[in-house]
């Protein structure tokens, strides 16, 4: 089995610069710093968290993937960047993606300047735009449910009596993001509320992205992983 990129790079700039020497990999390069982490973000995260709490899905032949909620910089390229998964955390396995969100296609650009290059080699990532509960998808054919940054303190009824009460009745790991141990803490709270409770200790994620919202200023996007306990 590969042995994980991510285990031997703990920070940006060294990893980036590990993927110069990557004949692979080497041409996400080409492209400026901002967009190299924009792309590699969601993969770099679920892979960091496939390490920590679900080292088994790495023996698989194929992981089958689901990102709810997902919006537009979970999208880009159609979702291709999602095959890197297995070269960053160390696996011979295939990923097919599922990307299912309202409002995935908020953003009029999804393509990147290495969309081009990525599509010839990496799968695009299946996309719905629709909420889960509408999407008619069979819940119990994913291996990984990843819900990035749910926000539950401002949509939790939505989320946690939603599209959460249907995933856990699968079993499957659930993957969770917070952009800072403080959210951290008060999504963890209102999970606790509800019935439902976090597995192990948070981890904090090294390649986190900044992202600029127009209304929240700069986010720390990824920078707290955990993971949600599969039954109540």
């Amino acid at each position: 089995m590969p042995y994980p990129i991510i285990t031997q790079h703990r920070e940006w700039k060294y990893l980036l610069a590990a993927l110069k020497d990557n004949p692979k990999l080497s041409y996400i390069c080409t492209a400026g710093n901002y967009v190299q982490k924009l792309v590699l973000a969601a993969p770099l995260a679920i892979s960091a968290f496939i390490l920590r709490y679900t080292p088994q899905l790495r023996n698989l032949e194929k992981i089958k993937i689901l990102v709810i909620g997902a919006q537009w910089h979970d999208a880009l390229d159609n979702g291709c960047w999602y095959q890197l998964i297995p070269d960053f955390c160390g696996s011979s396995c295939k990923v097919e993606a599922t990307l299912v969100g309202p409002d995935i296609f908020m953003e009029n650009d999804l393509k990147t300047k290495l969309g081009s290059m990525a599509r010839t080699g990496l799968a695009e990532a299946v996309i719905i735009k629709s909420g889960l509960e509408d999407a008619k998808i069979d819940l119990s054919s994913f291996d990984l449910f990843v819900f990035f940054h749910p926000e539950i303190g401002y949509c939790q009824h939505e989320w946690i009596e939603g599209a959460l009460s249907l995933v856990v009745k699968t079993g499957k790991p659930i993957m969770a993001t917070s952009y800072d141990r403080d959210e951290y803490e008060m999504d963890a709270r209102h999970l606790e509320a509800n019935g439902y409770s976090v597995e192990s200790e948070p981890l904090e994620n090294p390649f986190f992205f900044e992202l600029d919202g127009a209304v929240s200023g700069v986010s720390q996007w990824g920078r707290v992983l955990y993971k949600i306990a599969s039954a109540i």
